[in-house]
């Protein structure tokens, strides 16, 4: 109220009334050198103060790189919030508010400037200014991608001088390179640099490994690995033997002629032992020695006798040895014998054409039954498709049309009786592998792989005596292409060349080199 009083002391009043304080707006954030990353979202503007209007108004409009909001609308007063990059010489909108706040989410945009404010204005124009500050831009991370060894790369062990090689953005000079052997569960350092260098000379270590990779860390810990390769020692590939026919726990009639011994041999010697226990290994009995690099081997005659825990035993020259899986012979009955199975239709090298008949014949002595099972083979004995059940009553003999197409070796025709007796064929072969026009060997070109059998990874070595193109690629049983596993150019040399098998199912596969027109074929064995 107001009162005026005169010197008579006669006094007036007035009506009550409000004093309101003076308005005052202060920005609080952002503060006077505070540094903000541009980028950053929902970054809290604050104020204070007194006699602010509840509307507000906020508007963002970039001119350099950066994001956009867009304003809302309201009604009425409101109250606006600008920020300048050049210490208020102009002002871009941030947004508008209607509520009675003290904090604004702003999105900071992603851009620099060192003389940066904020400006709040109200719907009276009541106006507030922040202190200077500094925007600087998202920084981009930095990254290391490494180039070689490439992923799947098959590098010869003790190799001189290969490049290590990566690139990188916004990386550190200072770098660590690092090997593994393991897929990553030990690291070994190969070297450190300090220059802005993207490749170093590296001398492959002369060791065997599928699980390789090289590891490049900078000075502040960015990471780029390689993916994962293969370094194949240059020393020979150790000999090995591996039985995989009989098959551990297979059952065996006794009395079997000509049982088929399958095996895979790398680099051992022509001459072999052949030998079978029936104690487990307790002792042995000699079936032979041959001199053949052959991988088939017909037992003449498996013991008659009941035995629960007998094996197969292959010895090379050298003293490489494969045993067999543990394996049964039963006993079967002597009444008679099946002395002779006879092919008609094999050339003198046991071959036969696609789509002609093979001639089946034997001869027997004694009682072997009532009738004659009749079975072929085109996959290692894997598996045998019947031909025909002929009665002892009736000749013996039958027929077998050959596939119409594809090449098959070793292909075995077995002949059973109802009371055990069993005789297989010698091996041979069906068709031709189409796709071996000419015999490489005899120009030093091989082929092969191990481990064979295999389930899972194999490597095929591959020699190469005259540098050029070469393709090696993969058939089925039938000869119906699979895949090609590799094909480029090769220097002359040795090379080794993993493979995974998890895409191809059980069974024999021919794989062929192809060297300008001409090939060399090799056999796989993929047992699951």
């Amino acid at each position: 109220m107001i009162r005026i009083t005169d010197s008579a002391n006669l006094v007036g009043l007035s009506k009550i009334f409000t004093i309101l304080p003076t308005p005052k707006l202060i920005v609080l954030t952002p503060t006077l050198n505070q540094v903000l990353v541009g980028g950053t979202l929902n970054y809290q503007i604050t104020w204070t103060g007194v006699g602010i209007k509840n509307k507000k108004t906020f508007a963002l409009s970039l001119e350099r790189t950066g994001r956009r909001r867009i304003p809302g609308t309201v009604g009425g007063g409101v109250e606006t919030f600008e920020y300048s990059l050049d210490s208020g010489a102009t002002w871009k909108m941030i947004g508008t508010m209607a509520t009675n706040g003290f904090a604004y989410a702003w999105n900071v945009p992603d851009t620099s400037s060192t003389k940066a404010m904020v400006r709040i204005t109200d719907a009276n124009n009541l106006r507030a200014v922040s202190k200077v500050f500094t925007i600087t831009r998202t920084p981009i991370p930095g990254a290391i991608t490494v180039v070689r060894p490439a992923r799947a790369e098959v590098i010869k062990g003790g190799t001189m001088n290969y490049r290590i090689s990566w690139i990188g953005t916004n990386i550190a000079p200072q770098k660590t390179i690092e090997l593994s052997l393991d897929s990553g569960a030990t690291w070994t350092l190969v070297s450190v640099i300090t220059d802005n260098s993207l490749s170093i000379s590296w001398d492959v270590p002369d060791t065997n490994t599928t699980r390789a990779f090289v590891r490049v860390t900078d000075g502040n810990g960015i990471v780029g690995t390689s993916g994962k390769f293969t370094i194949i020692s240059s020393g020979p590939v150790p000999g090995s033997i591996v039985i995989f026919h009989p098959l551990a726990g297979e059952e065996i009639k006794g009395g079997y002629v000509n049982y088929p011994i399958a095996f895979t041999a790398i680099n051992t010697s022509a001459s072999k032992t052949f030998e079978y226990s029936l104690d487990a290994g307790a002792t042995w009995n000699l079936i032979a020695v041959v001199d053949s690099h052959s991988q088939i081997y017909s037992w003449p005659l498996v013991p008659n006798v009941d035995a629960t825990r007998a094996l197969i035993r292959i010895t090379d020259a050298t003293g490489i040895v494969g045993v067999s899986g543990l394996f049964t012979i039963v006993k079967m009955s002597t009444d008679g014998t099946i002395d002779a199975l006879t092919l008609r239709g094999l050339d003198l090298n046991g071959n036969i054409d696609n789509n002609n008949v093979v001639g089946i014949n034997w001869t027997y002595t004694g009682d072997i039954g009532t009738s004659v099972n009749v079975e072929v083979s085109l996959d290692y004995t894997a598996t045998w498709m019947h031909i025909a059940t002929v009665p002892t009553a009736s000749a013996p003999h039958a027929s077998w049309v050959t596939p119409s197409s594809g090449f098959f070796n070793p292909v075995f025709i077995r002949v059973t009786s109802t009371k055990g007796m069993t005789r297989a064929s010698l091996p041979f072969s069906i068709g031709t592998v189409t796709s071996v026009e000419s015999d490489l060997s005899a120009l030093g070109y091989t082929v092969s792989n191990y481990p064979n059998p295999t389930g899972g990874q194999t490597t095929f070595r591959v020699s190469i005596p005259v540098a050029g193109p070469a393709a090696l690629a993969i058939y089925d049983q039938r000869g119906s292409y699979v895949g090609t596993v590799i094909s480029q150019y090769f220097a002359q040399g040795t090379y080794d060349i993993p493979f995974s098998t998890d895409e191809l199912t059980s069974g024999v596969y021919t794989y062929m080199l192809t060297v300008n027109g001409d090939r060399i074929a090799n056999r796989m064995i993929i047992a699951r």
